[in-house]
């Protein structure tokens, strides 16, 4: 499920079954996130590190990444710092 696609051209993208999958510093990570009018969500997991940040907001012009990559950057601060 966090395998990234490949598009039919054999060429890999960095998403794979709704996730955003990525590495970060040898550190595997897989996010999501949604929004609606008036909400925005965000779900981070450093898969290897064990370490998941959840954010939810009631607002939608929220810069909800920052949000979680400064929660996850208290505790993984290497792992977080590159994007």
């Amino acid at each position: 499920m966090w395998a990234p696609a490949r598009l039919n051209d054999g060429t890999p993208v960095d998403y794979g079954f709704g996730w955003t999958v990525q590495t970060r510093n040898g550190h595997r990570v897989v996010s999501h996130g949604g929004a609606l009018p008036g909400f925005k969500s965000q779900l981070v997991r450093f898969v290897d590190d064990g370490v998941t940040v959840a954010v939810l907001t009631n607002g939608d012009d929220v810069d909800i990444e920052s949000i979680a990559r400064g929660v996850a950057m208290l505790h993984l601060p290497v792992a977080v710092g590159a994007r």
